[in-house]
Formats: C-alpha cells, sequence, structure tokens
C-alpha cells in the first residue's frame, strides 16, 4: 500500500527534514499515547504529545512534552513569560491548529505559534509524534436516517402537481441533488423540477426535516475517531444549515469539525465542490482524506474530487449499487472504523 503523506510530511520534506512514518495496528478501543508508543516499539519518554494553551494575554502558545506527563501550567507560563497559561477548549482545537483533539502535531499547524519543547528531548537522537487521516461523511443515508421525512415531502410536492408516487419508490430522492433527481426520473425541465423542490420544501422545513434521526452507533464511532488522531467532517448535498439544524437538535454538533453542505438556492452544488469545500474547511488533503457514502452519487464525488470513497450498507443505495461503483463497503460502523484507520 502506497504512503499517504500528511501536511507534516510535506513540511518535513520541504525543510529537508529526514523522518520516519511509523503505523501501528489497533481495534475499535481508542488508543492512548503510551499504548500508542508500546504499538510502535518506543519507549513513552521517545514519544511526544501536542498541546495547545491560551495565556492571560491572549496568545497561543504549544506546549510538546511526553506522552506519560502532564503540563505544568505554572512552569509553561513561566516558559513563555505570562502571568498563566490554560489549556483552550476541544471546540476551538480545530479553528486554531488545523487539527482534532487527540491528533495535534507541532508541524504543520494553520499559524506558527511560539512552542516549547520539554527539556528532556535534548537528551533524544528523534522525537515521535502524532499526526491523522481525514474522514469526510455524507449526512444523509449515512450519519443521519432522513429517508421518511424526504419521501413523505416529495410524495406531497407531486401530488401538487397531480403525480401519484409510493413512499418506497421514492427511497431514491434520499441524498442526491433533488433539482436533478426530478429530473431524470419525472423527465421534466430544470424549471419544473425547481418548482417541485418548492413545494418539496413546504412540508419538508416544517415536518419532514424532524422525521429523522441519527443512525445508531454514530456518536460513538466519531468520539473514537477523533479519540484515535482522526478528524471528520460533513460534505452533504442537503443545504448546510438543515445539516446544522439538525446536529444541534441532537447534541452531535460537536462531533464534527466542519459541516459543508449545498448553498442558498434551489439547487444543489455538485458533490465534489461541496466535498471541496469541506476538505478546505478542515485544512485537508487529498491523499489523507476519504469520503464516506451510500450511494453512487458519493462515489462520483469523491472521483471527481479526487479522493476515495467508502459505501456503508445502513444507507438508501439500490441492490447492487454500490458494488458497480467498485467502491470499498462497510457493514457496520465497526467496521467502518477499521477501515478509517488502519494504516
Amino acid at each position: 500500500m502506497a504512503e499517504q503523506k500528511t501536511n507534516v510530511m510535506r513540511t518535513l520534506e520541504q525543510k529537508k527534514v529526514a523522518y520516519t512514518a511509523h503505523f501501528y495496528p489497533h481495534g475499535d478501543e481508542a488508543v492512548d499515547g503510551v499504548t500508542a508508543a508500546a504499538l510502535i516499539g518506543k519507549r513513552p519518554e521517545e514519544v511526544f504529545k501536542t498541546l495547545v494553551t491560551r495565556g492571560a494575554g491572549g496568545g497561543i502558545y504549544v506546549f510538546v512534552i511526553p506522552v506519560a506527563e502532564e503540563l505544568d501550567l505554572k512552569k509553561a507560563a513561566k516558559a513563555v513569560k505570562e502571568k498563566s497559561v490554560a489549556m483552550i477548549p476541544v471546540r476551538e482545537i480545530n479553528a486554531v491548529t488545523g487539527y482534532v483533539r487527540g491528533g495535534c502535531s507541532p508541524v504543520g499547524m494553520k499559524k506558527s505559534y511560539p512552542t516549547v519543547f520539554d527539556a528532556s528531548v535534548l537528551k533524544l537522537e528523534t522525537v515521535t509524534v502524532s499526526a491523522g487521516k481525514i474522514g469526510l461523511f455524507d449526512f444523509d443515508g449515512t450519519v443521519f436516517d432522513t429517508v421518511d421525512g424526504i419521501t413523505k415531502s416529495i410524495q406531497f410536492a407531486l401530488s401538487k402537481h397531480g403525480r401519484d408516487a409510493e413512499l418506497e419508490e421514492l427511497r431514491c430522492f434520499a441524498g442526491p441533488p433533488l433539482v436533478d433527481k426530478f429530473m431524470e426520473v419525472y423527465g421534466v425541465t430544470q424549471e419544473e423540477a425547481e418548482q417541485l423542490v418548492v413545494d418539496f420544501r413546504e412540508r419538508y422545513r416544517p415536518i419532514g426535516i424532524f422525521e429523522s434521526a441519527p443512525f445508531p452507533g454514530i456518536r460513538e464511532l466519531t468520539e473514537k475517531l477523533h479519540a484515535a488522531g482522526k478528524q471528520v467532517g460533513i460534505a452533504t448535498s442537503k443545504p448546510q444549515n438543515m445539516a446544522e439544524q439538525l446536529l444541534e437538535r441532537h447534541g452531535l454538533s460537536g462531533c464534527f469539525d466542519a459541516v459543508c453542505g449545498s448553498e442558498p438556492g434551489l439547487n444543489n452544488n455538485a458533490k465534489w465542490e461541496v466535498v471541496l469545500r469541506a476538505m478546505q474547511a478542515c485544512g485537508a488533503e487529498k491523499e489523507t482524506t476519504v469520503l464516506v457514502g451510500d450511494t453512487k452519487y458519493d462515489a462520483a464525488g469523491a472521483r471527481q474530487a479526487g479522493i476515495p470513497c467508502i459505501g456503508v450498507r445502513w444507507g438508501y443505495a439500490a441492490e447492487g449499487e454500490l458494488e458497480q461503483t467498485g467502491v470499498p463497503i462497510a457493514e457496520t460502523m465497526e467496521e467502518l472504523y477499521r477501515m478509517l484507520t488502519e494504516g
């Protein structure tokens, strides 16, 4: 398997700094720094974790210490000549550094901050720090089960135009851009399709959006991915404000480092465009990003964006649809976790 380079690797190469990439196998449990050190054959004092703080004056300071140690905030403040320093809130880590909780590196942050290494580093010839892969998730059919609200609202829109349809045959509308899907399924013009979307939203915004729920296990999955040093974002054809509304309603906003959806307007953005915006929001590179989705539209969007895709079995793809795309398929949340965290 070809080595996937991260921003850290590229930065080190640009500076002509020699490095070795270490990979280790692990299952569904989060791996702490001491355990990770053992898995790659290193002593805990050789493996360092990166901690981000804010000083009393508002400045950001980075401290790099052995994984088994705790940061002495009084000594840290003295080292950077601040009255005091405190760890920044978890919710701010991505915005400040470009990394996620459990996956910070002192190399390749969004900005250059004053960085202090523990003095023990002077006794070592090499130092090991963390890096990770970024996973972008589709929303409908991957993170949330939204099919009931979508199909009932599609049925409502069609009825206003004298068209009858059974809910089961409307499952194909859960996920892809609606204007495009109306034109594909019913052969209507773009103008007619746009009016159907207006009628769809007449029911969906006040009622249909709430006929949904997150898939069981999605919270635990994102928590384990974060604990493993992975960054997790949303890239959806759904209007962004709707995705954010549902995440907040179910207490899942903190599970994702970025949420990108379609821009305001009748038609949704192309999937690949949304994927690229989500990658930009996460500070991600193509070589270390994968899209997780449930339909051929996700596979196509990932391909056009230049990144791999993993399909999930619990979504809304027609029988055999994912197999035809050639993407690897996760049958369960546990299998998806393994696929996202393997070297």
